[in-house]
């Protein structure tokens, strides 16, 4: 945090408290939690890339998207294919 955030009332704190905001509801849309291993997770997009997937075993799930994880719906495919 830089010195010109620390000013009360100014346009610096306003902006920075606005940037904050987005950032919070744009996690919220991009992390998912993952039922079936109980972690939250979001997929990294790099210039239209996907990098992969990162999972956050301490994070809240409250108001979060459930959906499995790629992870596991790998886990879950290659465990019906030894099955058979």
């Amino acid at each position: 945090m830089e010195e010109w955030y620390l000013k009360k009332g100014s346009l610096a704190i306003k902006k920075y408290e606005k940037r904050t905001e987005i950032e919070a509801k744009q996690a919220d849309e991009k992390i998912k939690h993952c039922l079936t291993c109980q972690r939250c997770f979001m997929t990294i997009i790099l210039k239209g890339k996907r990098l992969g997937i990162e999972h956050f075993s301490n994070f809240p799930t409250y108001g979060k998207q459930k959906e499995e994880c790629e992870t596991c719906q790998i886990r879950r495919k290659l465990k019906n294919l030894n099955a058979k």
